[in-house]
């Protein structure tokens, strides 16, 4: 069966489906219109600006009517948005699954010189260090160290030339036994992201459904709106 309907309030609720109705009882009345009755039928500006705003009326049945109900309804929009970011949150509790690598590199040079008749060696430093670590399940961290120093130093008329270079490698291993132990709050934060997450899902398809009966409500009193006026022409 297809009724005509207003497809642009599609989602809007059933008291803005009469709009149809007033255009065809206006359509169906006297070619006179001056009798009290006919003026009493007569729309308010404020449902003429809600039909010039609908546009032309298109044939629809229930089941497109839904259809084009669940694509455009900005609540379902909204509700899956939601989804999105509760999901994204999700995403970012991953981080603590990743390496953490932390880099520092210095370098200094100067060359010989004399100062108030004094000469001054010329010398060449660098301090080069990198460090890994990442949170391990149970609730400690892991961390592995490496450092490098290079120094060298220019001859001169009484101190020779010197040179040295020190290279230190380090881990370390901290793992908390009482607060802060356990896989249960390493995981934590992703089950709260992860519970929002299922929270926005059920609250999208709560939407859905309300979106849906709203639509089916309002289709079909304006089929009952449509008999009613056949019946009084």
């Amino acid at each position: 069966m297809k009724r005509w309907m207003i497809v642009s309030v599609l989602v809007a609720l059933p008291a803005y489906a009469h709009a149809d109705v007033v255009a065809r009882a206006l359509d169906g009345a006297d070619a006179g219109g001056g009798s009290a009755a006919a003026q009493a039928t007569q729309p308010t500006e404020q449902e003429n600006d809600l039909i010039q705003w609908a546009g032309e009326p298109k044939a629809v049945t229930l089941p497109g009517l839904l259809q084009l109900a669940v694509q455009h309804a900005p609540a379902l929009a909204s509700a899956k948005l939601d989804i999105a970011v509760a999901e994204a949150q999700i995403a970012e509790t991953w981080a603590r699954h990743d390496w953490r690598l932390g880099a520092q590199l210095q370098y200094s040079k100067s060359g010989s010189q004399i100062f108030s008749g004094l000469a001054l060696q010329g010398s060449t430093q660098a301090v080069a260090s990198v460090d890994i670590g990442r949170v391990l399940p149970t609730g400690g961290t892991v961390d592995l160290k490496f450092d490098t120093n290079y120094s060298h130093t220019d001859a001169s008329a009484i101190i020779p030339e010197s040179t040295y270079w020190v290279t230190d490698i380090s881990g370390s291993i901290t793992q908390p036994l009482l607060k802060g132990y356990g896989s249960d709050l390493y995981n934590a934060q992703e089950r709260r992201a992860t519970l929002s997450r299922d929270v926005a899902v059920l609250a999208r398809r709560l939407t859905a459904l309300q979106t849906i009966s709203q639509v089916v409500s309002a289709y079909w009193d304006l089929v009952l709106a449509e008999q009613q006026v056949a019946i009084t022409e």
